[in-house]
């Protein structure tokens, strides 16, 4: 007589032991042979009864017994051929119907005569096993969830640690995630875009993943996970992790940010100095150059020039600024940097002072500071509420939503906390901000001469900001070292009794003597406090 063979392993039964398919072939080989069956085929499913419909191989199988192929089934284990209700039903109906003559198993045989109740009974218990692993699975994962543990497999970088017994955590990969977070810095300073960065990677830090080399589709993901700033998403929701972060919700915020402005950009191939700077201050349309190659007749020789134009994208309003030079640009530069000059044994002085002092708390930063504080207060009050109330609320979709709201709270809380962190630290480095300003202004001269295309940008970075091309003529609002710089020459111009630019403190042939650079210091120094 005709049978099949039935095989299958799924996922699940890799921890509990259960026969391999090769074991489970060659035994059900060996009872057909000591039954005198002939085997018309084998069926072979790795994946899960847990679910209906799911499995190729054993719906191949039901067709075929239908069409009077075979009668009989063999199969190691009666929960191998099914664990869901649905497949169970239509087994016992065939079975009761001598559609399926015989199913024999390892451990016994189940034919039409014989009471349904045990084979029901049978397949409830491997129904009931997979529905309390379900159970058991989700349990434990929310669990961990709860306890701010991601439940999956740790992203690159991270490591899953721990077991069962003493419980399953997620720690720093000691080798990759020193260079994950570097190349997360790299992305941050916002110099690199994530082609070049990937680039970098594969050279001088490749990453790995399963044995093979990260691919750009699964770094560009990598980058776009919130596990990294100590967020995770599980079941369509964000929890709050416990696990050691990279960088703070804020910085994450700002590389998404990045990558989305660049991967919109058009990569060329020419460099300007002060492309993107400028607006046009007739339409506050961009300012955007471009470089014309002319033939010069007298050297007969080509020579390229640089020019800045208002791109011209208001329709509504008819925009007649003219294109601007570089060299002009560069000659009103000059003529800027020269308003602010001050003689360099007054900025090496200064500089040398506020090396040695604490950073100094501006206005605004500290109505920034007031105001987070008073934010994670607030929202700390609101998360003490629902934790409060959740013990008390019996009403599970009520409850569902108030853990909803428990967890955005908790993200929001620490994302303050961190953006409270970086204040602190930027208030640390005001000094060094000033310090950094005063150098520049002090090597501007020189900077915009010979400097390279990152150290003019800088110089306008320090000089000021919302610069504007209007008429021809450059303007922008004074960064405030330099407004200080501006009103100490006025300053002492007026204390001096000198109208004009030729006080000999500002002259580049002076040399001043202690008393001096002291006086000119420490009034620039009043002037910039006033001015943060």
């Amino acid at each position: 007589m005709n049978c099949f063979i039935y095989l299958r392993k799924s996922t699940e039964d890799k921890s509990r032991q259960v026969q391999s398919i090769n074991d489970q072939k060659k035994i059900m080989r060996e009872i057909a042979h000591s039954r005198g069956l002939k085997i018309s085929e084998i069926f072979v499913d790795e994946k899960s009864a847990g679910k209906p419909y799911q499995r190729p191989a054993f719906q191949k199988m039901m067709e075929r017994i239908h069409s009077g192929e075979a009668l009989i089934i063999l199969s190691w284990k009666i929960d191998r051929l099914s664990r869901n209700p649905v497949e169970n039903g239509q087994i016992s109906w065939m079975l009761q119907n001598n559609i399926i003559q015989e199913i024999i198993t390892a451990e016994r045989s189940y034919l039409p005569q014989d009471n349904v109740l045990l084979y029901m009974v049978e397949s409830a218990m491997a129904n009931q096993f997979i529905r309390d692993l379900s159970a058991n699975v989700k349990r434990g994962m929310k669990s961990r969830v709860e306890k701010g543990i991601f439940p999956g497999s740790a992203p690159l970088g991270y490591l899953n640690f721990g077991n069962k017994k003493e419980g399953k955590t997620i720690i720093p990969d000691s080798h990759y995630f020193p260079i994950v977070k570097k190349l997360w810095k790299l992305l941050l300073s916002e110099q690199y875009t994530l082609a070049e960065v990937f680039r970098m990677m594969q050279k001088k830090h490749p990453l790995y993943r399963k044995g093979k080399l990260l691919s750009f589709s699964s770094f560009h993901k990598m980058f776009h996970n919130p596990f990294y700033c100590g967020v995770f998403r599980w079941a369509g929701e964000k929890h709050l992790g416990i696990h050691e972060k990279m960088i703070t919700q804020s910085e994450f915020e700002r590389v998404l940010g990045f990558m989305h402005q660049k991967e919109k950009t058009r990569r060329r191939d020419l460099e300007f100095e002060y492309k993107g700077i400028f607006k046009c201050g007739f339409c506050q349309a961009q300012i955007t150059a471009e470089r014309k190659t002319k033939f010069i007749i007298t050297t007969q020789q080509k020579k390229s020039f640089d020019y800045y134009r208002c791109v011209h994208r208001k329709r509504d309003i008819d925009c007649k600024e003219k294109p601007l030079s570089k060299k002009q640009i560069e000659s009103q530069l000059a003529t800027e940097i020269e308003r602010i000059f001050l003689p360099d044994e007054v900025f090496d002085f200064g500089i040398d002072k506020l090396g040695e002092q604490k950073g100094r708390e501006t206005q605004l930063q500290a109505t920034t500071s007031f105001n987070l504080k008073r934010e994670i207060q607030t929202l700390s009050q609101q998360k003490n509420q629902i934790e409060n109330n959740l013990v008390l609320e019996v009403d599970s979709e009520i409850r569902l939503l108030m853990k909803r709201k428990y967890e955005e709270l908790k993200i929001n809380i620490q994302k303050l906390r961190e953006n409270y962190e970086s204040l602190q630290e930027e208030i640390a480095n005001n000094h060094f901000n000033i310090i950094e300003a005063l150098k520049v202004v002090k090597n501007a001269k020189i900077a915009l001469k010979s400097g390279t295309i990152e150290q003019k940008k800088r110089i306008l970075h320090h000089l000021g900001s919302d610069w504007k091309i209007k008429s021809k003529k450059i303007d922008f609002k004074p960064h405030f070292v330099i407004d200080a710089v501006l009103k100490t020459k006025n300053f002492i111009r007026s204390k001096k009794g000198l109208s004009g630019p030729t006080n000999p403190l500002f002259t580049t042939s002076k040399t001043l003597d202690s008393k001096e650079i002291g006086f000119v210091w420490y009034t620039l120094w009043e002037f910039i406090k006033n001015s943060m």
